[in-house]
């Protein structure tokens, strides 16, 4: 999706230093991954997560654990949140 955006064909960021502070306080507020492998790999699971319906919250199989697909038996199915609400 970057890449289309950005209309570039360069990869995921390779070189350390990436942090978002506070701009008020100067306070680091996230330090994402830095090592580039560790980002590929984290963006693999995220895609992995993001498109198996079969993973759960818990980022377990559901249907490994008994659930039925949403639908079934005619039920409505419920919603589904991978992640916590923003705030």
């Amino acid at each position: 999706m970057f890449q289309m955006l950005k209309r570039t064909d360069s990869g995921f960021r390779a070189t350390p230093g990436t942090a978002l502070k506070n701009d008020q306080t100067g306070a680091m507020v996230y330090i994402p991954p830095q090592d580039a492998n560790e980002i590929v790999a984290r963006m693999n699971a995220l895609e992995i997560f993001i498109n198996d319906d079969a993973i759960g919250e818990d980022g377990r199989g559901a249907r490994a654990q008994g659930a039925r697909p949403a639908g079934q038996d005619g039920d409505h199915p419920s919603p589904v949140r991978k992640h916590p609400p923003l705030s």
